[in-house]
């Protein structure tokens, strides 16, 4: 029996593209200010737990 392939064609593809965009245009015309990595980590885990619950409860 063949094995699926763990990655396609187009998934390699997706993952060596290059996926770096410039925030610059939010900076200047939407006040955009980047938010420290410890504190983005913390209120997606935050968001993750509370989530989690309410689909416990449900």
């Amino acid at each position: 029996m063949k094995k699926k392939p763990l990655f396609t064609k187009y998934s390699l593809y997706t993952l060596s593209s290059n996926a770096n965009y410039s925030n610059e245009k939010a900076k200047k015309n939407l006040n955009y200010q980047n938010q420290d990595i410890k504190k983005t980590i913390k209120d997606t885990i935050d968001w993750l737990e509370k989530i989690n619950k309410q689909h416990m409860i449900n």
